[in-house]
């Protein structure tokens, strides 16, 4: 129960108002660097505000907010962002050790009633030889993948799912819930 928890509840609201807070103050400020292929790119918070609110939105629209959302693969950016844009929603995110063996990813993804899981390459391989193990989950979004190929979904073009007005709406609970300034509510 929540009340046996040892870890305390975080609001989601509240991690997301920390990210617009940090938007706003440090757009142009480097918030993450990363490696791709032995080269050091940089992310602005603002970079990565708006990258957070696409896959929040793609999230929202393809049906999967207030569902339980995996996570299996190597350290990368893609994956950190499905993280924190995870913590934003009202889902659950269950991530996976990318050296679980298959056995037990098929286990994880089924005890943690994953309906939508985001995977790297070798770990989309791994899945897909055991698909039908896995009755609860909807989609993979996998991120070296290019093109969506059936359930299996590229991670650029999930990002570029175009409905905004989800994100609209939630924007809105926002302001119902902390009608105050924003930057007031972490104070």
């Amino acid at each position: 129960t929540k009340q046996d928890s040892l870890m305390p509840e975080i609001d989601p609201i509240l991690i997301h108002c920390g990210i617009e807070i940090a938007n706003r103050e440090a757009a142009d400020s480097i918030a993450i660097k990363h490696k791709v292929n032995k080269q050091v790119l940089e992310v602005t918070y603002g970079e990565f505000y708006s990258e957070i609110m696409s896959l929040y939105n793609a999230i929202f629209a393809a049906g999967f907010n207030n569902t339980h959302i995996a996570c299996i693969g190597e350290n990368s950016y893609d994956w950190v962002l499905t993280f924190v844009t995870t913590l934003c929603s009202d889902s659950v995110f269950v991530p996976l050790d990318k050296e679980l063996p298959a056995d037990d990813i098929i286990n994880v993804l089924n005890h943690g009633d994953a309906t939508l899981v985001f995977c790297s390459k070798k770990h989309e391989e791994i899945i897909r030889a055991r698909r039908e193990e896995l009755p609860a989950v909807k989609n993979f979004v996998c991120f070296e993948r290019e093109e969506d190929e059936g359930e299996f979904l590229s991670f650029k073009k999930f990002l570029d799912i175009p409905s905004w007005q989800p994100l609209y709406n939630h924007l809105r609970v926002v302001q119902n819930k902390y009608p105050k300034p924003l930057s007031k509510v972490l104070q």
